[in-house]
């Protein structure tokens, strides 16, 4: 959180940014809500929703991006409530979102450097979600040791979905997304 107020306090908002933010966390909400799979407790694999955040990140910065991944958290917390305590609403909505916004943080130019970046961030949300199983979701576990119940389930919905978001950032011409935005 406090690498977050620095990083937001030295972005310079202005109206054309926060609108090219707003559109990031919009799109990001419309892919969220088309789901491949909703699974009986909650979670589901959606449409490359982690795409737009990343993309955010990349061409913005973490500032930007992390306050996208705020925003997208707040939208998903609005569509999906369910909070049990205050870390798991950390846990589940905002942190795992506003890693993304770090996807940059490896280097924005060419292929290689933003997937490994979007790849980093992917596994520190993933993990945050798998921490969130085990300390508060236990329950659901059964038998089953709930590490690996909690590391199976997040990976098998978050996980799966940021691999196929980073593949689909693989084949985008982001070069070429980036000198369009610079133009407006």
């Amino acid at each position: 959180i406090a690498f977050y107020i620095y990083e937001v306090r030295k972005v310079k908002w202005n109206t054309s940014l926060v609108v090219q933010t707003a559109m990031f966390v919009a799109i990001s909400f419309v892919l969220s809500m088309i789901k491949f799979y909703h699974y009986p407790q909650g979670g589901s694999l959606s449409l490359a929703s982690m795409l737009p955040l990343i993309i955010c990140g990349i061409l913005y910065g973490p500032g930007v991006g992390m306050t996208a991944g705020v925003a997208a958290g707040l939208l998903s917390l609005m569509t999906d409530f369910y909070v049990i305590h205050p870390a798991q609403l950390m846990l589940d909505y905002f942190m795992p979102k506003m890693f993304f916004g770090l996807s940059g943080i490896f280097g924005t130019v060419g292929k290689v450097r933003p997937a490994i970046g979007a790849l980093v961030c992917s596994a520190m949300s993933v993990f945050c979600n798998i921490l969130s199983g085990v300390v508060f979701f236990a329950a659901y576990a059964g038998e089953m040791n709930v590490w690996k119940y909690s590391i199976i389930y997040n990976c098998s919905t978050n996980g799966l979905e940021s691999l196929l978001s980073i593949a689909i950032l693989l084949i985008l011409p982001m070069d070429r997304l980036r000198r369009q935005l610079k133009k407006q």
